[in-house]
C-alpha cells in the first residue's frame, strides 16, 4: 500500500518528533516501505544572532541533532526498514510539498508543534499541509 514514507522532523519545534518518527517507523516495517526522514531548517526560525550560513547548509546553529535518533535507527535496522536521511531549507510546507512530490506515498506529522497548545487544533504547518497535500498525511 505505501512504499515510501515521509516524516518531516524539525518542523514544529516539539519533543514530538521522536514520537512522530517512531509511528512512521511502525508504518514502514509494517508496509515494507522505505521510511525517509525529512528535516527542515526554517530559515525563519534561525536564531538572528547566529551567524551566516551559507542557504544551502541545512545544519542549524541551534540544532545538532541528528534527524534520526539512533534508538530509531537500531529499530529500523532490526525490523529490516530502510532509512534515508534528507535535510532541505525552506517554508515547511513548501519543503514537504516539493519532497512528497518526488514520489512519497504518506507523510506522518506532528499533530501540534511547540507553540500550539490547543488540545483540539493543528498546528499551523501540519494544518496547511493537510489542506494541499496530494498525498495520504497521517497525524501524530
Amino acid at each position: 500500500m505505501y512504499n515510501r514514507v515521509v516524516v518531516p522532523t524539525g518542523v514544529s519545534g516539539s519533543d514530538a518528533d521522536g514520537r512522530t518518527v517512531g509511528r512512521a517507523l511502525d508504518v514502514a516495517q509494517r508496509y515494507d516501505a522505505d521510511l525517509h526522514v525529512l528535516r527542515i531548517e526554517d530559515p525563519k526560525t534561525v536564531d538572528a544572532e547566529a551567524p551566516a550560513t551559507d542557504p544551502n547548509d541545512v545544519r542549524s546553529a541551534r540544532d545538532d541533532r541528528p534527524a534520526v535518533p539512533d534508538r530509531v535507527e537500531e529499530r529500523a535496522f532490526a525490523g529490516g526498514v530502510s532509512v534515508v536521511e534528507a535535510a532541505r531549507r525552506g517554508p515547511p510546507t513548501d519543503v514537504i510539498e516539493a519532497y512528497v512530490d518526488e514520489g512519497s506515498d504518506l507523510v506522518v506529522m506532528s499533530e501540534r508543534g511547540a507553540f500550539c497548545d490547543e488540545p483540539h487544533r493543528l498546528g499551523g504547518v501540519v494544518g496547511r499541509f493537510l489542506r494541499e497535500s496530494p498525498v495520504t498525511v497521517m497525524t501524530v
